[in-house]
C-alpha cells in the first residue's frame, strides 16, 4: 500500500469549510479525516500548520477553544502541529470610496488617476495610456548601486551595460520603491546570466472592512486600521513539503488547501523532485486554477459526510489529564 504525507493549511481548512459552512464539525479528527479522504493509501504523516490565535473583546474564548483543540490533536499518533504566528500592527490604508475633497484620487493614490495618466498640480491629466513608469534602455556606464550588488550573482561589469531612465515628472508620481522594483525587473531580465522565472507572484486588491485603530470624527482620505496577519504557516508548509519530497519520506504527498501561494512549491515537487502530488480543496469556493494546474490530481471539494464521520470523542485523555470538547463547538 503506497504511503502518503498530508499537509494541511489549518486556516484555509477552517475558513473554507468549518467556520461558516459546517461549524458543527470543528471538533475534527484529522487522522480519521485524512484516512477517509484517501482510502487505499497508508497515511504516514499529517502535518498541520496553524498559529495560536488571540482572544478579542468580540471573541473572548477563541484562544482557549483553539488551545483545547490543539491539545486534542496532540493525542493523534500520526499528526504533528507546526506553528506560525500572528502579527498585529497599525497601517494607514486608502478608502475604497473616498469622499470628495478628501485628497485622494479615484485610484487611491495621490497624483495618479488610474491608467489614464499623471495628475498635475492644476488638476489636468497628462495622457499616459500604458503605465506611469517610462522605461528606456540606453547604453551607459552609470547604474544605481542597488542594481549592481554582487549578492545577486551578477557582476558589476555586466550590469553596467544597461541603463534605464525615468523622467522626473514620472518619478514624482510613484513611491520610490515602486520605481526601483520596475527598474530591477527590467534590468535583471536582460542580463546574460539572469534567467527570468515566469512563475511570478501576484498583487491582489480587494475591498475589506477592518476595525479602525482610532475612529475619526469625520471622513479623511485614509483610515488608520489595525491589521492582524498570520505569518509563517504558508512558508512552513512549503518548506516541509519540499523537505519530505527531497528525503523521499513517502510515496505521495497531498496538500489540503485552496491557497494559490503553494502552486510553485507543488510544481517544483512534481517536476524537479518527480513526486506524485495531489490537492484537496476544503473551500466551498471554486478551486484555485494555479493549484489545479500545478498538481497531478485534485479534489474540487470535500463531501460533508467525511466531516460528519471524522469527529473526535467528546472527552479525551492525555498525560495532563482528561479534557472535553468546548461547549460552544
Amino acid at each position: 500500500m503506497p504511503t502518503v504525507n498530508i499537509y494541511i493549511d489549518g486556516f484555509n481548512l477552517y475558513y473554507g469549510a468549518l467556520r461558516n459552512r459546517w461549524p458543527q464539525y470543528k471538533w475534527l479528527d484529522l487522522q480519521g479525516f485524512c484516512e477517509r479522504l484517501l482510502p487505499g493509501r497508508e497515511v504516514k504523516r499529517i502535518r498541520y500548520f496553524t498559529a495560536q490565535v488571540r482572544s478579542t473583546p468580540q471573541n473572548p474564548g477563541a484562544a482557549n477553544r483553539q488551545r483545547i483543540y490543539l491539545r486534542a490533536l496532540a493525542t493523534l499518533p500520526k499528526a504533528e502541529i507546526r506553528y506560525g504566528y500572528f502579527s498585529t500592527h497599525d497601517v494607514r490604508l486608502p478608502h475604497a470610496y473616498p469622499l470628495s475633497g478628501g485628497g485622494m484620487s479615484e485610484a487611491g493614490f495621490p497624483g495618479f488617476d488610474g491608467l489614464s495618466g499623471l495628475r498635475s498640480s492644476d488638476g489636468s491629466v497628462a495622457p499616459n495610456p500604458v503605465h506611469p513608469i517610462n522605461l528606456v534602455n540606453l547604453a551607459s556606464d552609470k547604474l544605481p548601486k542597488w542594481l549592481t550588488r554582487t549578492q545577486f550573482g551578477i557582476a558589476r561589469s555586466e550590469v553596467r551595460r544597461w541603463r534605464m531612465a525615468i523622467s522626473f515628472q514620472e518619478r514624482r508620481s510613484l513611491p520610490r520603491r515602486d520605481c526601483r522594483a520596475a527598474l530591477a525587473m527590467t534590468v535583471w531580465g536582460r542580463l546574460p546570466r539572469c534567467a527570468r522565472n515566469d512563475s511570478l507572484g501576484k498583487v491582489g486588491t480587494r475591498e475589506v472592512r477592518l476595525p479602525l485603530a482610532n475612529p475619526p470624527q469625520n471622513g479623511p482620505a485614509t483610515a488608520l486600521v489595525r491589521r492582524t496577519e498570520e505569518k509563517g504557516s504558508d512558508a512552513n508548509l512549503a518548506a516541509y513539503l519540499l523537505l519530505d519530497c527531497c528525503q523521499k519520506d513517502c510515496d505521495e504527498v497531498v496538500v489540503i488547501s485552496n491557497g494559490s501561494d503553494f502552486a510553485e512549491p507543488i510544481r517544483l515537487a512534481r517536476d524537479v523532485l518527480q513526486m506524485s502530488i495531489g490537492i484537496i480543496n476544503p473551500s466551498q469556493r471554486n478551486r484555485s486554477v494555479q493549484l489545479w494546474q500545478a498538481a497531478l490530481w485534485s479534489y474540487p471539494t470535500i463531501n460533508e459526510r467525511v466531516f460528519r464521520n471524522s469527529q473526535l470523542p467528546r472527552r479525551l485523555t492525555d498525560a495532563n489529564g482528561t479534557f472535553s470538547k468546548p461547549p460552544t463547538w
